[in-house]
């Protein structure tokens, strides 16, 4: 199966990266996938330390089959990051996988993603996962997830919604 480009965008927070990269590291196909880091410059003079460590973590390990690193001098903002990032991979590759740092990624995300990406390479329809939201395992998403949602199943459907205030990273969410 061909594999598809990842682009990753991070900035200031060191732990949410190191532990995101990690999961990614977790997927069976990570090594043979093509990982894009973009890291954002820093906005403040305060938020300089938390760039820097971010930089160190990514620069740690070879988080993936072939590793390149962005670092941004200057603070582009979230939105003109990605927007920047995801043109510059998809005019070079055609498609692109986005993660933010803020995400722990099941163990078969890219596999789902990457035969996902294949099966509707002809299909212009594009869906949006949500800020927050998780989706398990096997299920297929027909149509946009809405954000601070658990989907599941064929076609999925919501099955629970998230309580903004008890989403964190580091915390379990059960069904």
């Amino acid at each position: 199966m061909e594999t598809s480009p990842i682009a990753f965008f991070t900035y200031k927070r060191p732990e949410h990266t190191r532990q995101s990269l990690e999961s990614l590291t977790q997927n069976e196909g990570a090594e043979q996938s093509e990982l894009f880091i973009f890291c954002d410059g820093p906005k403040r003079p305060e938020d300089q330390e938390g760039v820097r460590q971010v930089r160190e973590v990514v620069r740690s390990k070879q988080w993936c089959g072939n590793v390149l690193i962005v670092e941004r001098e200057s603070n582009m903002g979230c939105a003109n990051s990605i927007i920047s990032g995801v043109t510059e991979v998809c005019e070079k590759y055609g498609r692109v996988i986005v993660l933010e740092d803020d995400l722990v990624l099941s163990p078969f995300f890219l596999d789902y993603m990457n035969k996902a990406l294949e099966l509707y390479k002809d299909n212009h329809k594009d869906v949006k996962i949500g800020r927050g939201a998780i989706v398990a395992a096997c299920s297929v998403v027909t149509k946009d997830v809405p954000e601070f949602v658990i989907v599941a199943g064929n076609p999925a459907r919501i099955v629970k919604q998230i309580n903004k205030a008890d989403y964190k990273l580091d915390k379990k969410i059960l069904i």
